[in-house]
C-alpha cells in the first residue's frame, strides 16, 4: 500500500498505526459526481485491502445525500473495517447530514460521527486487532 496519494478531491495517507486517513480538500461541496473519483481512489490506495478510516469531512461545506449513501455502500464495504467521520460543527448541513442518513440506514460497517479528530482516533483504535 502506497503511504500517501494525492487526488483533485483528498489526501490519503496511512500512519504508523496502520490508519487510513482521508483528507478532503476545502471545498464548497462534495457531490454524487465526485464519489466515482473518491471510490476510484480509495480502491487504488488501498490495495483491496480493508482498514479503519479516518475520514475528514470537516472542509466541505455540503455533503449531498446520495453522495453520503455512496460512500457507505457496498462499492466501498470491503475496502472498510470502521469508519470515523469528522465533521466541522460549524457546517451543520455535513454534520445533520451524515448524522441523519446514520440514523435511516444500517451502516455495513461501524461508522461514527465525530467533530473531534482525536476523540475519532480513540474510538477507530478500539477495532484494532491485537
Amino acid at each position: 500500500m502506497p503511504k500517501s496519494i494525492t487526488t483533485k478531491l483528498a489526501k490519503f495517507w496511512v500512519d504508523e498505526l496502520g490508519v487510513t486517513h482521508i483528507l478532503f480538500f476545502k471545498r464548497t461541496e462534495f457531490d454524487d459526481s465526485d464519489v466515482e473519483e473518491y471510490i476510484n481512489s480509495a480502491e487504488e490506495f488501498s490495495e483491496g485491502k480493508p482498514s479503519l478510516v479516518l475520514l475528514d469531512l470537516s472542509n466541505l461545506s455540503y455533503l449531498s445525500l446520495g453522495a453520503l449513501k455512496r460512500l457507505i455502500s457496498p462499492e466501498i464495504t470491503h475496502l472498510t473495517i470502521a469508519v470515523g467521520a469528522v465533521v466541522n460543527s460549524s457546517s451543520p448541513l455535513v454534520a445533520d447530514g451524515v448524522s441523519f442518513l446514520l440514523n435511516l440506514t444500517k451502516e455495513p460497517f461501524p461508522i461514527k460521527v465525530f467533530t473531534n479528530e482525536k476523540e475519532a482516533m480513540d474510538w477507530l483504535l478500539t477495532f484494532n486487532k491485537k
